[in-house]
């Protein structure tokens, strides 16, 4: 699913090793941790999907089809 990122920031996770692409939601923090490549990974509060607007990733990840929500993980992109 393609997803326009706002203010993306490079963050150090220690033993975070996921394929690229794939985003975990940290609901207490408003934030969604998105695995890249080499290892890196990067922190996003924002998103907007294809025709819709901007928001932060609470909601975004609250609009998804139920069997994506309920996932620890999603991939990005696909």
């Amino acid at each position: 699913m393609p997803v326009q990122l706002f203010h993306p920031t490079l963050v150090q996770i220690e033993g975070e090793n996921g394929e690229p692409g794939t985003a975990r939601l940290l609901r207490r923090e408003g934030s969604m941790m998105i695995c890249c490549a080499y290892g890196s990974t990067i922190k996003v509060e924002r998103v907007k999907s294809q025709g819709k607007k901007e928001v932060g990733v609470n909601d975004w990840w609250n609009g998804l089809p139920r069997a994506l929500r309920e996932c620890k993980a999603i991939k990005l992109g696909s």
